[in-house]
């Protein structure tokens, strides 16, 4: 997903808005009158969802590796996620980011992934509240039979 974003720029080219107070008080009352400050803004990846997903990303990679019995093919899938990520050049978020989100205005699968992103990066469990804000698949354990093993195997 990409989305605009608004820069302000003191070097490069000019392009978009020139900041006038700005090249004022930096550049022209030195005498710089051939540089200005702008300000436009630019269609880039490096957005806060992507920004959230690749550190959820990279966070599973890092507690992943320490797994015994981990799976290739989860671990396969979540690099190619975290190359296509440094492909687009997207960062990691600021932690300050992450906690509050609102994330509501993004279409509902961004919305999603970034909810359960955001619970991965503050390493919060999952509740199942009764009117369900976040939807994940399930699985169920018998936990008789999990503890019923336990005791021969011990």
């Amino acid at each position: 997903m990409k989305n605009y974003v608004s820069i302000k720029s003191d070097e490069g080219p000019l392009r978009g808005r020139i900041l006038f107070d700005r090249s004022l008080r930096r550049f022209w009352s030195k005498g710089l009158q051939h540089r200005a400050a702008v300000s436009f803004y630019d269609l880039t990846a490096n957005i806060p969802p992507n920004q959230m997903l690749k550190s959820a990303v990279d966070h599973l990679l890092r507690q992943f590796r320490y797994l015994p019995e981990k799976s290739q093919s989860v671990m396969n899938e979540l690099g190619a996620y975290q190359e296509l990520f440094a492909v687009l050049g997207v960062q990691n978020i600021e932690p300050s980011k992450i906690r509050g989100a609102e994330w509501r205005s993004l279409p509902e699968p961004y919305r999603e992934a970034t909810e359960l992103a955001s619970l991965i990066l503050q390493s919060r469990g999952v509740e199942l509240p009764a009117a369900g804000q976040v939807r994940l698949p399930s699985f169920l354990i018998d936990m008789a039979e999990v503890f019923e093993s336990y005791l021969r195997n011990v």
